[in-house]
């Protein structure tokens, strides 16, 4: 086992802590633990200048600007026969920070408020089934919650107070297989549900629900590389507050060639084709 400690001290109200430890748990099984802390008030002096002469200026000091946050974050790795590898990893963070906005009219004044949760678990495993076949799979859960706060608006609620939480689920697993010596096969799906919800005035609150299928091969020889793939994707969203979008479902095939054409001479001709498509987040 083995640790560290950190500790930094700065200017304008900055500390920040932190610590590693890292632990053989047996001959299979390392745990990587940490965590770190920062504060700071971020009150920095700053010069006001009126007009264009240099000598006219008030001084001022930031405000609204602190900020305080810690992370804390875990990962379990394993080692296998049959080149087995295992990773568990645990992620947390939170923040409140305050806004301090843009000096408007010699204004400094500022009250806006950002508060951050956000978390996840994941998981990533690879195993060799046979000396030909191979098969891996990732699985991960993340959490967010953000809240804006800004008690000085001039709308009439005099008031903004939003807050905004989002939930994922991802799963993935794909299989590949060398059928021939230079050759190999895979085929991978993915299925991923993300949500979100809100305090906005009638928030869609949206659900989507996406699966990718992927199905890609490579051959490899001495001076030839040849790769093509197809990925289906396969979207659908749902709403709680007015219309959702259309389903939705996209082909996107790609191919590539990379050819040495002068034996061991640097220098390689390659042509690719690819077609992506990717949702708005």
């Amino acid at each position: 086992y083995r640790g560290t400690v950190g500790f930094k001290y700065g200017s304008f109200g900055l500390v920040n802590p932190d610590a590693l430890f890292e632990l053989k748990l047996n001959g299979n099984l390392d745990l990587s633990v940490s965590a770190e802390g920062l504060k700071a008030t971020g009150n920095y002096p700053y010069r006001l200048y009126y007009g264009d002469a240099e000598e006219s200026y008030t001084a001022a000091t930031r405000s609204n600007n602190e900020v305080n946050a810690i992370r804390l974050e875990s990962t379990l790795f394993g080692h296998f026969k049959k080149e087995g590898k295992l990773e568990v990893k645990s992620y947390y963070y939170q923040s409140s920070r305050g806004l301090p906005g843009a000096v408007i009219l010699y204004n400094p004044y500022a009250s806006q408020h950002l508060w951050d949760k956000a978390g996840f678990l994941q998981g990533h495993f690879e195993q060799e089934l046979t000396h030909d076949l191979s098969f891996q799979a990732n699985a991960k859960y993340n959490k967010s919650w953000q809240r804006y706060l800004n008690p000085d608006y001039l709308g009439s609620e005099g008031i903004e107070d939003h807050r905004y939480e989002q939930d994922e689920v991802y799963l993935s697993a794909s299989l590949m297989e060398k059928p021939l010596m230079g050759l190999a096969i895979a085929l991978s799906a993915d299925w991923s549900v993300n949500g979100m919800k809100s305090t906005l005035y009638e928030f869609a609150n949206p659900s989507r629900y996406i699966l990718l299928a992927n199905l890609s091969a490579k051959y490899e020889k001495k001076n030839l590389i040849v790769t093509a793939g197809l990925l289906g994707t396969a979207i659908n969203e749902e709403t709680l507050v007015s219309e959702p979008a259309s389903d939705l479902f996209k082909m996107s095939p790609s191919f590539n060639i990379s050819v040495k054409p002068y034996g061991e001479a640097p220098f390689r001709i390659r042509f690719f084709y690819k077609e992506s498509f990717r949702m708005p987040s």
